[in-house]
């Protein structure tokens, strides 16, 4: 399959998957830059990148908590990268647009192609005791139909602490969970322990050796020793440490320093913010902070979009 790409095809059906050659791929994109000149960047990925971050949008108020914040953007990178994804885009666009036009069928051709085919723009603050994450996705396809660009977008937020989760979806207006008046603002923050040593996970697996979690677990604390001497980078003005994921070697997390607590959706013991500054991963997500900040005030609103006018609340009862 080395002289192949797949493609995801969108067509009135639905998706469906085909193969051809590189060679046509890339003959294909040519004539498709000379023949379709539009603009980079989509209206929507225009609009998402100035779109004001939350805490800005609900302005000052005497209520306020001290967060730690950051803005990521994000795209998936794919087995076939985004650039290779994007060039097959145009490639099949351009072959639809030449099938239509001999058929006589209606044709409708982007006027600006997407700068990633997959991405996201991640808003998240923390508190000592609760965390709320805002999501804006965008995904573009071909409509086969009369060869346009078809966009799918999404914009939700997830509001969690001990007391559980509420999942909020900002365009439908819902809020479904956990959604109380207070925005979790009384739950009760993390009780971090230490964490096992690999001596203590060892001895546990030792009294259970058929427990195939604690196997798993102590082939991740061997692999991943945390004692390690960890590369750091500056990111924004803020320091992080590079963190290679325990479940994945193709994927690394830079996570803040300082700051005078942890995020709180964290579990385990950790003794710095944590926060999430850049994500690099081999064929998957690749994400950088774009804003960051440690220790700052903001509105409290800033965890209950789901309190606005029009929102529809499903409300459960928190954890025990």
């Amino acid at each position: 399959m080395s002289n192949s790409f797949y493609v995801a095809k969108r067509t009135a059906a639905g998706l469906d998957c085909w193969s051809c050659p590189r060679k046509q791929v890339l003959l294909a994109l040519c004539a498709a830059i000379v023949a379709m000149p539009v603009k980079a960047t989509t209206e929507a990925e225009l609009a998402r990148a100035n779109k004001p971050m939350p805490h800005q949008a609900v302005g000052d108020d005497s209520s306020t908590v001290k967060v730690h914040f950051t803005r990521l953007d994000s795209y998936l990178d794919g087995r076939l990268g985004n650039v290779s994804g994007l060039a097959q885009l145009k490639a099949q666009t351009q072959q639809c647009v030449r099938e239509h036009r001999e058929t006589g069928r209606p044709i409708n051709p982007p006027r600006a192609w997407p700068d990633y085919l997959l991405s996201h723009r991640t808003d998240l603050y923390t508190s000592a005791n609760r965390t709320i994450t805002y999501q804006s996705g965008l995904a573009y396809a071909l409509l086969e139909v009369d060869c346009s660009l078809h966009e799918t977008a999404d914009e939700t937020a997830e509001l969690s602490s001990t007391m559980g989760t509420c999942i909020i979806d900002l365009r439908k207006k819902t809020a479904t969970g956990v959604c109380d008046a207070r925005a979790h603002a009384t739950a009760r923050a993390r009780v971090r322990v230490p964490a096992s040593s690999v001596a203590e996970v060892d001895e546990a697996l030792r009294k259970s050796p058929d427990n195939p979690g604690l196997a798993a677990l102590a082939a991740v604390m061997r692999q991943h020793p945390v004692s390690v001497k960890r590369e750091r980078k500056m990111i924004l003005g803020l320091e992080c440490e590079v963190w290679d994921n325990p479940f994945t070697s193709q994927r690394k997390d830079c996570l803040s320093l300082g700051g005078s607590f942890t995020a709180s959706h964290l579990n385990g013991e950790h003794h710095q913010s944590n926060m999430t500054l850049e994500t690099t991963s081999v064929g998957g997500i690749q994400a950088h902070a774009v804003e960051a900040k440690l220790d700052v005030m903001v509105n409290s609103a800033v965890f209950a979009p789901y309190l606005n006018a029009g929102f529809t609340i499903t409300n459960r009862a928190p954890r025990k």
